[in-house]
């Protein structure tokens, strides 16, 4: 009985330091937990900023595959342009020597028949 008395008043002396260390504990759990979210939240930084560095290298590419595709599209377009131009004089030209023989076989009946007047 009076060891445990003893033994009681004993512990009780250190309640101060066992209340104390716990406390302790108890701030470097939560200084713990709080790195910890930290380092999640600078984690999850470090992903999205390597997402959207992949997303604007993805952009890049494909702002340089359309600025290929454009500059195609206008040299295709550039050689309708000529070959446009092309037909455009080759039907004139057509169109003229039609003409133009139309005129002669015009002007060689006429003489025919001129011809053929004085003929008879």
């Amino acid at each position: 009985d009076y060891a445990s008395s003893v033994g009681e008043k004993y512990l009780s002396s250190y309640e101060p330091v066992w209340a104390s260390l716990r406390e302790r504990n108890a701030a470097l759990a939560k200084m713990g937990q709080m790195t910890a979210d930290r380092f999640k939240a600078a984690s999850s930084m470090v992903d999205a900023d390597q997402t959207l560095s992949q997303s604007v290298s993805q952009a890049s590419n494909s702002i340089q595959r359309i600025h290929f595709v454009l500059g195609r599209l206008d040299q295709v377009f550039h050689q309708l342009q000529q070959e446009s131009a092309r037909l455009e004089v080759a039907n004139w030209q057509r169109s003229t020597d039609r003409q133009i023989s139309r005129y002669r076989l015009e002007k060689l009946e006429e003489r025919q028949a001129i011809e053929a007047t004085r003929g008879v």
